[in-house]
């Protein structure tokens, strides 16, 4: 079995698996720091209502520090950034975008809808 560099960028099926908020390969150990550091991965954040009352809901998008395609494909570009539509009880639906224009389009675009069908 062979050895993972931690300290470079880990590739899995001809795949980088970890990227910064550049859109450059980092190291494992790098990708550890970055997915602890949740203000640096929020891209944007717009909520409506009172947590936990009925009413609420939260269209969250972040920078994802995973290729969330990297198991999937091995052709296209990474998908970095998901936006997300909660609710106070669940998730209601998620997006998923490769670059950072198309997560902040999506973003608008679901706050759209979540106003149109949870007012």
């Amino acid at each position: 079995m062979s050895k993972v560099d931690l300290n470079q960028p880990m590739v899995i099926a001809g795949r980088n698996v970890w990227y910064g908020l550049d859109g450059e390969p980092i190291s494992t150990w790098e990708a550890d720091k970055l997915l602890g550091d949740q203000e640096a991965r929020q891209v944007a954040l717009t909520e409506h209502g009172v947590q936990f009352e009925p009413g609420y809901w939260r269209v969250s998008t972040v920078f994802l520090v995973m290729d969330m395609d990297h198991m999937f494909s091995s052709e296209g570009p990474p998908v970095l950034w998901e936006t997300a539509l909660l609710d106070s009880e669940h998730l209601v639906d998620a997006w998923r975008y490769s670059t950072r224009e198309e997560a902040l389009d999506g973003h608008e675009a679901m706050v759209q809808r979540a106003m149109k069908e949870r007012p």
